[in-house]
């Protein structure tokens, strides 16, 4: 796994760091790659890695947690993807409330705390909390910026499938043309492409 890590592939370290259950090492190399997983679109890979985890570990990384719910959410697993989401919310607000203000970490954990509330919105959305839709993407709002194309696109894709739901056509179309308008910057064809149809 070392070996592997050192030559920079990291999913065939991962997987033998796994095969050993040396979990804490598995889980620093998985923080490294999560990200970027999740944004090729390897879902499939990053699933694999959580099932091979205990939860207990899982839970100790909130951006991990953020993207395995993600895939969770989007695979029907809503009760499991709850559970990693809450935990990584709290654990961002436990980071924020530890570092205060004035740190470079807090605009990151900020960041990911809208991220998460994204996540949140999406979750709402399958398991029709259509309430809970408003406070996560108010939340998601305020931490997101422009230069998270693809957040901002998911954020209001949720809005219009809420307003779909509900019956509020003109405003689902409303959020549908931005969902696509951020989406089109990301260049996520997966994306652009899903809010099109």
């Amino acid at each position: 796994s070392q070996w592997f890590a050192s030559a920079g592939l990291m999913e065939h370290a991962i997987k033998l760091s796994l095969e050993a259950k040396d979990y804490e090492s598995s889980l620093v190399m998985i923080g490294e790659v999560s990200y970027d997983l999740w944004a090729k679109g390897r879902h499939a890979t990053l699933l694999s890695f959580g099932e091979s985890l205990p939860d207990e570990y899982i839970l100790q990384q909130p951006e991990f947690c953020l993207y395995y719910s993600w895939i969770l959410i989007n695979a029907g697993s809503a009760v499991k993807a709850e559970h990693f989401l809450q935990s990584a919310e709290e654990k961002v607000e436990e980071r924020l409330r530890v570092i205060g203000n004035d740190s470079e970490d807090t605009q990151d954990d900020l960041l990911l705390k809208g991220k998460i509330a994204v996540a949140h919105a999406s979750l709402c959305n399958m398991t029709g909390s259509f309430e809970k839709i408003e406070y996560y993407s108010s939340v998601a709002l305020e931490h997101l910026t422009d230069d998270e194309p693809l957040w901002c696109s998911w954020r209001w894709f949720t809005i219009a499938l809420k307003d779909i739901a509900i019956g509020n056509l003109p405003e689902a179309i409303s959020s549908l043309n931005r969902a696509l308008t951020y989406g089109k910057k990301s260049s996520n064809i997966y994306l652009v492409s899903t809010i099109a149809i």
